[in-house]
């Protein structure tokens, strides 16, 4: 998995480039490894709640026979959240207006995602 200053970097840059309101890259712990979020304290709540939330959906799945999810999609009545598993290790959340395009925001976060679980390759911005 990529080093924590490298996280940092890219979630700022996938921030940036999605126009999203918030993005984190976190273990599956809850421990988060970058974020760009308006207050650390927000940054560590959204970090333990968003890895809960994908080990219950994994574990549920698991009970059902059924393989992991791809993403998390969390729609409220004025923001959508995604949560993109990063391999076995992360996972990558990304607040967004309730406007956006969630197919193309959906891609770049897993394409943010794949890259992530590469410490061997540099992590690119996004298109």
């Amino acid at each position: 998995m990529m080093a924590m200053a490298d996280a940092a970097a890219a979630v700022r840059d996938l921030r940036s480039r999605l126009a999203a309101l918030a993005t984190a890259f976190v273990a599956r712990n809850g421990t988060v490894l970058g974020a760009d979020i308006a207050s650390a304290d927000g940054a560590e709540t959204v970090g333990i709640l968003a890895a809960t939330v994908l080990g219950a959906a994994t574990t549920a799945l698991r009970e059902l026979g059924r393989s992991e999810a791809h993403r998390i999609v969390v729609e409220g009545t004025d923001s959508v959240t995604l949560i993109v598993p990063v391999g076995s290790d992360g996972l990558v959340v990304a607040v967004f207006d309730r406007t956006v395009d969630l197919v193309r925001a959906g891609e770049l976060v897993a394409k943010f995602a794949s890259y992530a679980m590469s410490s061997e390759r540099p992590v690119p911005t996004c298109p």
